[in-house]
């Protein structure tokens, strides 16, 4: 159940982060940096929860990935 949740956490935390960044475009301004920081801030929160509830480290995530 925990898997589900965080999954889900992450994917509404993207997906904020990428709202902000349409906002970005269809307004042409630039975004509040804190906001965008937040953002991000909270994906990460949620990846790293999911990777340790697989017990798999980031580091060993972004190495399997190159």
């Amino acid at each position: 159940l925990a898997r589900f949740y965080l999954t889900l956490g992450l994917t509404d935390e993207a997906g904020e982060l990428a709202n902000k960044i349409k906002k970005e475009i269809r307004d042409n301004k630039v975004p509040d940096l804190d906001d965008i920081k937040g953002e991000l801030g909270d994906v990460l929160w949620y990846l790293s929860e999911l990777a340790f509830n697989y017990n798999i480290s980031l580091e060993e995530a972004a190495k399997s990935n190159i």
